[in-house]
Order: C-alpha cells, then sequence, then structure tokens
C-alpha cells in the first residue's frame, strides 16, 4: 500500500468517523419531526372534538333556556288570568 492509498484510507476513516454522528443526530432529528407531527395531528383532532361537544352543548343548553322561559310565561299568564286587576 503506496502513501496516496494510507492517506485516502485515513481521510475515509475521519470522514466516518465525523459523519456518523451527524448521521445519528439527523436520524433523531427526523424521528423528532415525525413524533410532533403524530402530536399536531392528535392535538388537532382532539380539539375538533372539543369543539364540537361545546357547540352541543350551547345548543342544548339554548333549548333547556326555551323550555324554561315557556314555562315561565306560561306560569306569567297563568298569573294574569287568576288576578285580573
Amino acid at each position: 500500500m503506496d502513501q496516496q492509498e494510507k492517506t485516502i484510507e485515513k481521510q475515509s476513516e475521519l470522514i466516518r468517523v465525523l459523519v456518523e454522528p451527524l448521521t445519528e443526530n439527523l436520524n433523531m432529528k427526523k424521528n423528532e419531526i415525525k413524533g410532533l407531527k403524530r402530536l399536531d395531528k392528535i392535538v388537532a383532532e382532539v380539539s375538533a372534538a372539543v369543539i364540537k361537544m361545546a357547540k352541543e352543548e350551547v345548543e342544548s343548553i339554548k333549548k333547556e333556556v326555551a323550555v324554561a322561559k315557556a314555562e315561565i310565561d306560561v306560569v306569567m299568564n297563568r298569573d294574569k288570568v287568576d288576578c285580573p286587576t
């Protein structure tokens, strides 16, 4: 093995040693990004479900208020009929 081949071999080993941690770091970052994308999707789905439930609850409360108002109106009108002025 001549000097040039030895130099090339040493340089190749040095490059491998330097690149390996960078490759591992890159793979970790890719996995982290994948995890964040999954988390973002879950958060979006949960947010949509919470909004839907809140809207349904608002509609339910509106109906309850309308029923209560109608009952109050009935009682108020009954009092007017029972007590002529």
